[in-house]
């Protein structure tokens, strides 16, 4: 039977997707399509561990409320994608043969962490009023029948500033950098090493990490999967397995797992079969490619800090206190260890760091350190621990502000990063009578 194809829609929520609260649609992105073998997997299908890890550093871009469990944990609600648009026949629902169709719609874009507390994605991401978009991180499928639903604190994150963007002129150059409002601590994220200099070759192996349609996280990464087209100066086109609200995932090189671009646009979603929708298959060598923005374009890469922290600092009472790894009453000189990765292309060094905060009754004892030289892609922390002690009328069980100040090599400036540190109240002691 001949197929209909579905016209580029202008959508930032997933592709095409009409499902119950469906959110408003952007101005720019691109559907995309499924090439040869549909290589998609959720993360608990995922062998690899390398992959794994990276997928903990990529985050869903989401629109629609967050419920606040009151008790350090929020709450996603999706339902599963129904419908789509299809020109010129308008309203039409999947195939019930579709993958992932009972998983739930969630977000309607991807990112990646690129420093301690900076998300990038494409621009056409960032339509309408950014104070609703949260940045989800560890959104995936816990089993086959499992949703990942209740995210802790640590995996929920708001914008505080656009720090660079480029809308798409027609170059390919279609990028944000976002500055969250505090760092990421969620588990397993750190930031991303990505391609500085030089091109990647024309066939070698590429995938992608994000949410297609705004599902919980898929991983892309097809034996087939190449760079097809590498002439032009911003972008190159490769045969990604990726739809709506994969735009803004990160493109990795899977031999050397650095990211080498942003996926911004390609080939379109779904197809007319009977009288359902289905996705759009075409082989390895057809449809027209997935567009990503080489990693390199200046404007973007000249945001980006070549160094910053890598996860929440790590707390070590064990020299003068009661080495539970908390913060208690009777400790004293507590030692904070504060991991910095290195996601230049080159080994860094001369990476200091000078440790204060904004409470009263936190005193910083070795307030300066600096780290060791670390190879590209490297994790350190300092050579020296800095140190520091609480007052004993600080109110125990809230938590009290550090502020990291990383100073990077070779101009590379002074960043403040600010992390709250939870302490323990004081236990009771309880005395028992004898009768």
């Amino acid at each position: 039977m001949a197929a209909f194809t579905i016209c580029t829609l202008r959508l930032s929520f997933p592709a095409v997707l009409l499902v119950a609260g469906s959110l408003p649609v952007s101005a720019e992105s691109t559907p995309k399509v499924i090439y040869g073998t549909d290589d998609r997997l959720d993360w608990h299908e995922e062998t690899h561990p390398e992959r794994l890890a990276l997928a903990r550093s990529t985050c869903l871009l989401r629109r629609g409320a967050v419920v606040d469990n009151g008790d350090g944990t929020w709450t996603l609600n999706g339902l599963p994608p129904s419908s789509v648009w299809l020109e010129p026949i308008g309203v039409v629902p999947l195939c019930e043969t579709e993958r992932f169709n009972d998983q739930p719609v969630l977000g309607d874009c991807s990112g990646f962490l690129v420093a301690s507390d900076i998300v990038a994605t494409a621009s056409h991401c960032l339509f309408g009023n950014l104070e609703f978009v949260k940045f989800v991180f560890n959104v995936y499928m816990i089993d086959e029948n499992t949703p990942r639903l209740v995210i802790d604190d640590q995996d929920l994150y708001f914008a505080d500033e656009v720090i660079g963007r480029m809308p798409n002129d027609g170059s390919g150059e279609d990028w944000a950098l976002i500055r969250l409002d505090r760092p990421v601590t969620s588990p397993g994220a750190v930031p991303l090493p990505t391609r500085r200099s030089g091109i990647i070759g024309l066939g070698e192996k590429v995938g992608v990490i994000g949410h297609p349609l705004g599902l919980p996280g898929k991983i892309a990464w097809g034996d087939d999967t190449i760079v097809r087209d590498n002439t032009r100066p911003s972008q190159f086109i490769a045969n990604l397995d990726a739809y709506g609200g994969n735009s803004g995932s990160a493109v990795f090189n899977q031999t050397t797992g650095i990211v080498e671009g942003i996926i911004f646009g390609g080939e379109v979603d779904y197809v007319l079969m009977g009288n359902c929708a289905a996705t759009n298959v075409v082989p390895n060598d057809g449809g027209a490619g997935e567009g990503v923005m080489r990693s390199t374009v200046a404007g973007f890469q000249s945001l980006i800090p070549v160094a910053s922290p890598a996860g929440p600092p790590v707390i070590d009472d064990s020299a003068k206190g009661n080495g539970n790894g908390l913060i208690d009453p009777d400790d004293s000189n507590i030692e904070i260890l504060f991991p910095v990765r290195n996601v230049d292309e080159k080994t860094l060094t001369g990476v200091t760091g000078a440790l204060s905060s904004t409470d009263p009754n936190v005193v910083p004892g070795d307030a300066n350190a600096a780290w060791p030289s670390m190879d590209p892609g490297s994790t350190h922390t300092a050579d020296t621990s800095f140190t520091f002690s609480i007052k004993p009328e600080h109110d125990f069980g809230t938590p009290v502000p550090v502020t990291l100040s990383l100073t990077l090599p070779d101009n590379g400036g002074t960043r403040d990063y600010t992390f709250m540190l939870e302490t323990q109240k004081p236990v009771e002691t309880q005395y028992w009578g004898i009768r």
